[in-house]
């Protein structure tokens, strides 16, 4: 690329990508060693990288979402593909007080391998397998944290209040609860990963944008905090653009966005992969975007980590 998006203006990269594209020589390195726990999962790009891990052979997951049809769909096509994979589903609304709450309460069952038949809190539904021999010691836990929405798309002086402040509910105030429930478990065990769906809109300004753009803006600058407060208990924390993609959310843009989504939901699955390895620790606490080249960012590990790039900051 010839230029690094240091301020968050778009420039074009030296090699781009809009269609998948093999970046771990073998992807199913390190999948047997996670477990993976995933907000927003029956999204059609969270339940596409879910399906790849699978595949790779992640065999513990805990899938979370409020779309109860969609949730047990996924489950059900996962242990048809993948027996030997365990999945639980939750029915949790990270929105609620008791967000927080319940994230640990499901760290607490992966911590000691204890199944419930139901969780019960505010508003909170857990199914689980039979199997109650799930203790997942020695697996690293990886949170994806995909939950999100467009929300109110109008200028600041049109918006409704009320809506505007829903989409700052879902995208920062329910992965924050997610964030905030999983950090003492993994500060604990000394690792983790979390991957947080951030957004090239949080570099852009469009007329319209504000309640989503700045809503992931501040998850961008949420993981650049994870990551300075964590690092050194083991915890990786990075931010990423999934690329531009025809999901619900997508469509959901005014007309004229839509040709700009041009990406399949399974681009970013070598990007989340990918940040499950060592490879990628230059990258912690950073912007990366599934369209960008990992190989060409690799070249270039020593100057973002000089310069501290892939960061929003003020330059003047």
């Amino acid at each position: 690329m010839a230029d690094l998006p240091l301020t968050f203006k778009y420039r074009e990269a030296a090699r781009v990508h809009n269609k998948p594209y093999q970046i771990l020589p073998d992807p199913s390195y390190r999948a047997s060693e996670l477990r993976l726990l995933v907000t927003g999962a029956a999204g059609g790009i969270a339940s596409t990288v879910i399906k790849a891990f699978a595949a790779a052979g992640t065999k513990q997951m805990d899938l979370i979402d409020l779309n109860a049809a969609a949730l047990a769909d996924l489950a059900e096509s996962l242990r048809e593909s993948h027996p030997d994979c365990k999945v639980r589903t939750y029915l949790i609304n990270l929105c609620n007080p008791s967000a927080v709450q319940d994230i640990q309460h499901v760290i607490q069952m992966i911590g000691t391998g204890r199944l419930d038949e139901t969780f019960h809190s505010s508003d909170v539904e857990v199914k689980a397998p039979d199997d109650e021999s799930q203790v997942c010691e020695g697996l690293e836990l990886v949170v994806l944290n995909a939950v999100g929405i467009l929300g109110n798309f109008a200028e600041v002086s049109d918006t409704d209040p009320e809506r505007w402040w829903q989409t700052f509910d879902v995208n920062l105030k329910a992965l924050y609860a997610s964030c905030r429930g999983v950090l003492p478990y993994m500060k604990q065990k000394g690792q983790g990963t979390i991957i947080n769906f951030s957004s090239m809109g949080c570099y852009l300004t469009n007329k319209g944008g504000s309640a989503y753009y700045v809503s992931k803006a501040a998850v961008s600058r949420l993981t650049d905090f994870l990551h300075l407060e964590n690092e050194e208990h083991g915890v990786r924390a990075f931010a990423i653009h999934p690329g531009n993609v025809s999901t619900g959310l997508g469509r959901a843009h005014p007309p004229e966005f839509h040709a700009c989504l041009i990406d399949p939901p399974d681009l970013c699955v070598g990007l989340c992969q990918y940040l499950t390895t060592s490879r990628a620790d230059f990258l912690r606490g950073r912007y990366v975007s599934a369209n960008w080249d990992i190989p060409e960012l690799e070249e270039r590990k020593d100057e973002i980590i000089e310069k501290d790039l892939l960061k929003m900051t003020l330059l003047v």
